[in-house]
C-alpha cells in the first residue's frame, strides 16, 4: 500500500468513525425523544378526551338525576332512567355509554347478557378476558369508590380490534346500578403512529444528507491529498536536485581541498626533501652532507604527519578499529594541538556499540562543528560529551565563542557554518540537531535514535 494511499485512509477513517458514532448516538437520542413526546402526546391527549368525557357524563348524569332523586324504584321509572340513556349519543367520541348492575349484566340490552358478553359478540370465547371481561371488576370496584376512571383493553366494534379504553363510571346506589362510558383510544394510538412516521422519515432524511455530506467530505479529501501529492512530489523533486547538487558541490571541494593539500603541503615537502636528498648526495662535505641529508628526512617526516591528517579527515581509522569514542577523543586532541583551542571530551568508559552509519554522521558533525569554531566562534574553550542514553546517542558540542544570531540558529542558512549539513546528515537516520547560542557561546545538541 502506497504512503500516499495511507494518508488518505488515515484522514478518512477517523472521520468515518466519528459520523458512525455521531449517527449512531442521532439515531439513539432522536429515538429517545420521540419516545418522550409520544408518551407527552398520549398524557395530553388521553386528559383532553377525559374532560370530554367527564363532561359529557355530566350531562347524562343531570338528566338521569333528575329521575333517580325522585325516589321511586318502580320498573317504569327504571326503565324510564334506561331510555334517557339510550337516548344519548356519543356524538365526536368514539366510544359508549353502557349500564350495568353489580352482577356485570348489561342492562342496555338483554338482561341475560353481562357488560362483558355483550363485547364479546364480536369474537371467539377464546378471546373474552382481552375484551373488557377482566375491566368489569375494575369499573365496578371504581364505581363503588365513589366513580373515576379507569383504563383497559377492549373491543372496539367499529374497526374490530382491541384497543386501549378510557372507562368513566358513576354509581346509583340505591337501585345497584353503575351507569359509565367507554372510549375507545385508537385514535391517540394512530396519530402517535402518524408522529412516529413522520420522525422515521425525518430522521432518514437527516441520515442521509449526513451520509453525503461525509461521502462529499471524503472526495474532497481524496483531491486534495491528491492535489498535495502532486505537488509535494513536485518539490521533493527541485529538493532532490537541490540536494544532489550540494553534494556534488561538496564532493568538488572536498575534492579541491585534497588537491591544495596535496600540491600545496604535502608535494612542497616531498620536493623540498627529494632537492636536499640530492644535494646531500653530491655535497662532498660530511658535515654540510649530514646537515642537508637530515634535513631532507625532516620534510619527509613533514610530509608523511600531513598525509596522515589529510587521510584522518577524509576518514578516521580510529573510527572503524576501536570505535566512536576513541575516534572523537582522537579528533579533539589533534583539533587541539593545531588550532591551539582548549577541548575537552568526555565520552564513556566502556565503549558503547553504536551502528557505522550513525557513528560516522557523529564523527561528521563533530568535524564540522570544531571546524566552524576554529573559523568563526573566537572561542577559547570547547566541551565535547558523547552518551548513550534511553536508546538514543546524544552528542554535544559546546564553546564559550561569541554566538552565532538567532535567525540563523533558526534557518540554518549562514554561509560557512554547515549547520544545514549537520541537520542533512542527522535528518537521514531520524536524528535532530538543536542549537542554542547566547553572547556566552553556542552548544549543539544532536540525538540520534539507535
Amino acid at each position: 500500500m502506497g504512503f500516499q494511499i495511507k494518508i488518505v485512509l488515515l484522514s478518512v477513517i477517523p472521520s468515518l468513525v466519528a459520523m458512525s458514532v455521531a449517527i449512531a448516538m442521532l439515531y439513539q437520542e432522536s429515538n429517545e425523544l420521540i419516545k418522550e413526546q409520544s408518551n407527552l402526546v398520549r398524557t395530553e391527549a388521553i386528559d383532553v378526551k377525559k374532560r370530554e368525557q367527564k363532561s359529557y357524563m355530566a350531562g347524562v348524569m343531570r338528566d338521569v338525576r333528575a329521575i333517580y332523586d325522585s325516589g321511586m324504584d318502580d320498573a317504569a321509572t327504571k326503565e324510564n332512567v334506561k331510555s334517557i340513556i339510550r337516548s344519548w349519543s356519543p356524538g365526536g367520541m368514539d366510544g359508549r355509554l353502557f349500564l350495568t348492575d353489580y352482577s356485570g349484566r348489561n342492562l342496555l340490552r338483554d338482561s341475560a347478557k353481562s357488560v362483558a358478553e355483550d363485547a364479546s359478540e364480536l369474537e371467539p370465547s377464546s378471546s373474552r378476558e382481552l375484551l373488557g371481561i377482566g375491566a368489569v371488576p375494575q369499573l365496578l370496584s371504581r364505581a363503588r369508590a365513589g366513580g373515576g376512571f379507569e383504563q383497559y383493553l377492549s373491543k372496539n366494534p367499529k374497526v374490530n380490534t382491541i384497543s386501549q379504553t378510557l372507562g368513566y363510571v358513576e354509581l346509583l346506589d340505591r337501585w345497584n346500578w353503575v351507569i359509565g362510558m367507554e372510549v375507545y383510544l385508537n385514535d391517540i394510538d394512530q396519530n402517535i403512529e402518524k408522529l412516529r412516521a413522520l420522525h422515521d422519515k425525518h430522521l432518514s432524511h437527516v441520515i442521509w444528507q449526513m451520509l453525503d455530506a461525509v461521502l462529499i467530505a471524503v472526495v474532497m479529501t481524496c483531491m486534495i491529498m491528491f492535489k498535495l501529492n502532486e505537488k509535494t512530489r513536485g518539490l521533493a523533486d527541485v529538493a532532490l536536485t537541490e540536494l544532489n547538487q550540494r553534494i556534488f558541490k561538496s564532493q568538488e571541494e572536498e575534492r579541491a581541498q585534497v588537491a591544495r593539500e596535496l600540491h600545496d603541503g604535502i608535494s612542497q615537502l616531498i620536493v623540498s626533501a627529494k632537492f636536499a636528498f640530492e644535494s646531500a648526495n653530491t655535497d662532498p662535505s660530511p658535515e654540510t652532507k649530514q646537515l642537508t641529508f637530515q634535513r631532507g628526512m625532516d620534510r619527509l617526516h613533514q610530509a608523511i604527519q600531513e598525509i596522515r591528517l589529510v587521510s584522518h579527515a577524509l576518514r578516521s581509522p580510529l573510527l572503524d578499529d576501536l570505535g566512536l569514542s576513541v575516534a572523537l577523543t582522537e579528533l579533539c586532541r589533534e583539533f587541539a594541538e593545531r588550532t591551539g583551542l582548549e577541548i575537552k571530551c568526555k565520552v564513556p568508559e566502556d565503549e558503547t556499540t553504536v551502528p557505522e552509519h550513525v557513528a560516522i554522521a557523529l564523527y561528521r558533525v563533530t568535524q564540522e562543528a570544531l571546524s566552524n569554531i576554529d573559523r568563526h566562534a573566537a572561542a577559547t574553550r570547547a566541551l565535547i560529551s558523547f552518551t548513550v542514553e534511553r536508546g538514543f546517542a546524544v552528542l554535544s558540542i559546546a564553546d564559550n565563542g561569541r554566538g552565532i544570531d538567532h535567525s540563523e540558529v533558526c534557518t540554518g542558512k549562514r554561509p560557512g557554518l554547515g549547520l544545514r549539513n549537520m541537520r542533512e546528515r542527522v535528518s537521514a537516520f531520524n536524528g535532530r540537531v538543536s542549537i542554542a547560542s547566547s553572547e556566552k557561546g553556542t552548544t549543539i545538541l544532536v540525538r540520534v535514535m539507535l
